[in-house]
Order: C-alpha cells, then sequence, then structure tokens
C-alpha cells in the first residue's frame, strides 16, 4: 500500500516495506557507532523520503533505486535486504553504486544533509545549537552609498 501524505511541502510515497529497506540501507551509509545513531536509526529516512518526494524525477530515482536493492537482494543471497549480513549489505550496495549513479547521488546527499543537521548529531559533537546570527561572523556595516546609482534611477513601480 502506498501513501502520499504533505507535510511542510514534503510528500511521503514509500510504502512501509521500502522504509524499512531504506532504512537499513542508510545504517549502511551512516553506521552506528559507540556514541553516535546510524542514520537509519536517527530517522533520516523520514528526511530522505520527504525530499525525494518533493519531485517526480526524484521520487522515481528513489523508488528505482530501493526496487534494485530488494531485486538485486534476492538474486545475489535469496534473501531481504533487512536479514542480509552488514557485509552482503555492503557488498550489495557498492555493486549497485556503479549501476544507479544517479540514485546514489541523491541518497548520499541527502543522507548527510538530513544526518549532520539534526539536532542530536549536532549536540552529540559539540557543535553550538544556535542560528549563526546575531553571535557569528562579524558583519560589516552596510555602505549606504552602493545604493546612489539605484537611487538615481526613474521610479519604475507603484505605490499601492
Amino acid at each position: 500500500m502506498r501513501t502520499q501524505i504533505n507535510t511542510h511541502s514534503r510528500v511521503f510515497f514509500l510504502s512501509q516495506k521500502q522504509r524499512r529497506m531504506l532504512r537499513s540501507v542508510l545504517d549502511c551509509i551512516i553506521p552506528k557507532t559507540s556514541v553516535l545513531p546510524g542514520a537509519g536509526e536517527l530517522g533520516v529516512a523520514e528526511h530522505v523520503e520527504g525530499v525525494s518526494g518533493t519531485t517526480q524525477h526524484n521520487r522515481r530515482r528513489l523508488s528505482e533505486g530501493l526496487k534494485a536493492v530488494d531485486v538485486n537482494s534476492f538474486m545475489m543471497y535469496a534473501r531481504e535486504f533487512d536479514d542480509l549480513s552488514d557485509d552482503e549489505k555492503i557488498c550489495l550496495l557498492k555493486q549497485l553504486e556503479s549501476e544507479l549513479p544517479d540514485f546514489f547521488q541523491l541518497l548520499i546527499k541527502e543522507t548527510y544533509a538530513g544526518y549532520y543537521t539534526n539536532f542530536k548529531i549536532l549536540k552529540a559533537k559539540g557543535l553550538r545549537l544556535r542560528s549563526p546570527q546575531p553571535e557569528g561572523f562579524k558583519l560589516d556595516e552596510f555602505d549606504l552609498s552602493l545604493l546612489r546609482n539605484v537611487q538615481k534611477r526613474a521610479k519604475f513601480y507603484r505605490d499601492d
């Protein structure tokens, strides 16, 4: 069963099986350590699916990529991806990476984006959990003289 939910401009479209598989794939990309959760465990799959769901092209890339993971898992090992050993999962994913570069480009980009912007990871890495301004980089005061040429132009907009 497929569901489509639009939350904050994100579209969720994967089946439950595909979501489980995606979580497992993400845990191979960024595995858990003694102090940090893996990407799948952290919930990055929701980010990847949500961002991918915003365009038809990315929905297709993610769906077709996960289908290839599923099919190749059965072809190579006669088991579902989730049931493979970590070494088997890595071997399968490395093989597919060269066959489906668009899928992996999307997957890697959005996995890293979702993982390294997560507050739990930022906090665990000791990074500051605040916006970069007003305490961030020192900004020079704005030079209003830069607007002189614009101010000399004739008015070309309405007042109402």
